[in-house]
């Protein structure tokens, strides 16, 4: 049985009381794995991306290997590098966290165990929640996948007494007068100075402060701020010089080389290129992914081409694009880079599961010549997509399966499936988009009014939300199942769950739909506005004609020759008095 232990947080930079505590931490556990669980994201306040803590890390003494992303780091089901069934899991929090976070606010005085509100519904008995305060643990703990134990560890202090933090590390660097004051603040939370990470560091939380204070003076010239990240600084990427880390348990767990035909051996370069450029057709996200993990960020051009890889994933995954999408620097980069892979990336097979995420082949419309002319492979003939789902619904699993075997993990899905080439299963969407408009109610929510203020859709009720965007409650659980918890959904923490789906599917897909049903009402009010605008301009010309009485001006007619003037004290048309 594999005992971990986790110390999630932001890590945005990680510092010297961090890794004071990554060390207690192993002290105190010496035959458990010591882990950091973070997130990739970036946004104000956290500009440290995944790759960029992995390489702090690595400046602070610890091995970047055991740096675990995690979009959601307190969260257990988050950590898909690890076997849920076959691990202990105790997860390190500190005093604030555990105070607020994972406060312990129904323990029961006999058992010691912290347990929920509401009685399980098949049973009727109250059940412990999933996570637990470590002396429950006892002689045969439960594994991951039913239990998180919570260790706390001691706040870490100043030589002032001030409880340290990498917020008041931030300021000090953005208050500095000069970079070399901030390298004085620098050197104070790190073992060895290193020119690369000091730049990196200051160059991230500097540039958002440059960007933060371009914003207020953009909103005190009254324009729109900018909320893209901060500044970036450009760097060259060598293809050549990088190098990629050992597989380790983690990235082999769910690598891409669990996916090759059976019995094959993961290494053979003509079974890695095969795999390779497959991937890169079917599903460029996944193979990507997977390089830029194994990518070493032991230096900064191992970090720049970490960097310019996320913003090609994000292009091919989050916007629902391929390569052929990508600027022709973008694509000749990604394409050296598999090259690359394929030449030095070592894998290693580390889960045995079925499981993959599949996604339909791309309609090939991105040149792979130059890496198939490398290897002597054949270019994928038009219309052969046809003939393979046509093959798939006429053989048996395994006949298929020798046949194309590329295609095998398919052929459940090719049956009956005669269009699936022309019907991709993932258009990159957001989740929540799939309730948009299901649902419509004859009036706009109130949420989407100004003097309603934010939160209103926070404040409905489950069914009130789920009701509003036409989630049907025979489908919750194979939504939640799909969008938030593939793997690890149960009894124990399907409220947890919930209340995840609820916040990043249910409340997005409200939001989206109050605003969609607010600009349906813009005519209506382009319409007051049009009456109010007529309203101005006859105030104005009665205005004007007031004026023109004041100054002895009338308009009238001549009454011997009829034409319309201004008149003072004689027609000027016909010169009459």
């Amino acid at each position: 049985m594999k005992k971990v232990v986790i110390y999630p947080g932001r890590f945005q930079p990680m510092l010297s009381h961090h890794v004071k505590v990554y060390d207690f931490l192993k002290q105190t556990f010496p035959d458990h794995e010591v882990y950091i669980g973070t997130s990739d994201i970036v946004k104000e306040g956290s500009p440290f991306n995944y790759k960029e803590k992995q390489m702090i890390a690595q400046a602070q003494g610890i091995d970047p290997n055991k740096v675990l992303k995690a979009n959601q780091p307190y969260v257990h089901t988050f950590y898909e590098q690890l076997d849920h069934q076959n691990t202990v899991v105790i997860f390190a929090v500190g005093e604030k966290d555990m105070g607020t976070r994972f406060a312990m606010n129904n323990v029961d005085p006999q058992t010691g165990l912290d347990m929920k509100v509401r009685p399980n519904k098949e049973t009727g008995e109250f059940d412990a929640k999933y996570y637990q305060m470590i002396n429950t643990m006892t002689d045969n703990p439960q594994t991951m996948d039913k239990r998180g134990y919570l260790f706390e560890v001691p706040n870490q202090k100043d030589v002032e007494g001030e409880v340290e933090s990498a917020s008041a590390f931030r300021n000090a660097l953005k208050n500095s007068p000069d970079k070399e004051s901030a390298k004085e603040v620098f050197e104070k939370q790190f073992k060895e100075y290193s020119e690369a990470i000091f730049n990196l560091v200051y160059n991230n939380i500097v540039g958002e402060k440059m960007s933060e204070d371009l914003n207020i003076l953009k909103q005190l010239a009254g324009l729109n701020v900018d909320e893209s990240a901060p500044v970036e600084f450009e760097s060259n990427v060598e293809v050549n010089d990088i190098e990629f880390t050992p597989p380790s348990k983690s990235s082999s767990f769910h690598s891409i080389a669990n996916r090759f035909p059976q019995g094959a051996d993961v290494n053979d370069m003509d079974v890695k290129r095969e795999e390779f450029i497959n991937a890169l057709v079917r599903s460029p996200a996944n193979l990507l992914s997977e390089i830029n993990e194994r990518i070493s960020p032991a230096d900064e051009n191992g970090l720049a081409a970490s960097e310019k890889l996320n913003k090609i994933i994000s292009i091919v995954e989050k916007d629902g694009k391929n390569l052929t999408d990508l600027d022709d620097d973008d694509k000749s980069f990604a394409i050296k880079l598999v090259k690359k892979a394929i030449k030095e990336m070592e894998l290693n097979a580390g889960d045995d599961s079925e499981e993959y995420d599949k996604e339909e082949p791309a309609e090939e419309s991105l040149d792979l010549s130059d890496i198939r002319s490398d290897y002597g492979i054949d270019e994928v003939e038009e219309g052969r997509m046809s003939d393979i789902h046509q093959a798939a619904n006429e053989m048996d699993k395994e006949e298929f399966a020798k046949e194309h075997p590329e295609f095998a993990d398919d052929w459940e899905e090719m049956q009956n499936d005669d269009d699936a080439e022309d019907e991709p299963r993932d258009d990159g969407t957001p989740a929540y988009k799939k309730y948009i408009g299901k649902h419509k109610h004859e009036e706009s929510f109130k949420e989407s009014s100004e003097d309603s203020g934010e939160g209103s859709i926070s404040d409905m009720s489950d069914e009130e939300l789920m009701d509003y965007v036409g989630q049907k409650e025979e489908d919750i659980v194979d939504d939640i199942q799909q969008h938030i918890a593939p793997d690890f959904l149960h009894k124990d923490n399907y409220e947890e769950m919930f209340m995840l789906y609820r916040e990043e599917v249910l409340e997005p897909a409200a939001n989206d739909k109050s605003q969609e049903m607010a600009m349906d009402q813009m005519p209506d009010e382009m319409e007051a506005e049009e009456s109010i605008d007529n309203t101005a301009n006859m105030a104005l010309e009665a205005a004007m004609e007031e004026l023109k009485k004041l100054a002895g001006l009338e308009e009238g007619e001549c009454p011997k020759c009829g034409n319309k003037n201004q008149k003072l004290m004689a027609c000027s048309s016909c010169g009459c008095s």
